[in-house]
């Protein structure tokens, strides 16, 4: 090959075709629920941010304090009433949503 075309294949810029949207490629129907408010209490704080709170059912679970909810945090003290949010893979842990005065 020469230097002409080396230098040539260089500068032009291939771009691969678009794929065309086929009705395979239907947009998806799937909308992801969020998780429901378990109201709790708050039975004891744990180190590291973790708190024991016992549910309105009576389950025992640990949770932590969620970004949106510890923007404007104070420490929560045993007693404090809160909305936490189950993990879908272990409902024995969960995240605190909401904190009720």
């Amino acid at each position: 090959m020469s230097p002409n075309l080396v230098a040539l294949a260089r500068r032009v810029r291939v771009r691969a075709p678009k794929p065309e949207l086929g009705p395979y490629l239907v947009q998806s129907t799937f909308v992801p629920r969020r998780p429901s408010l378990v109201k709790g209490v708050v039975l004891e704080p744990l180190p590291n941010g973790v708190y024991r709170v016992e549910l309105e059912n009576g389950a025992k679970v640990l949770a932590h304090v969620a970004d949106r909810a510890g923007t404007h945090f104070t420490r929560l003290l045993a007693g404090d009433k809160v909305g936490v949010e189950l993990a879908e893979s272990d409902r024995s842990r969960g995240r605190i949503r909401e904190i009720r005065r």
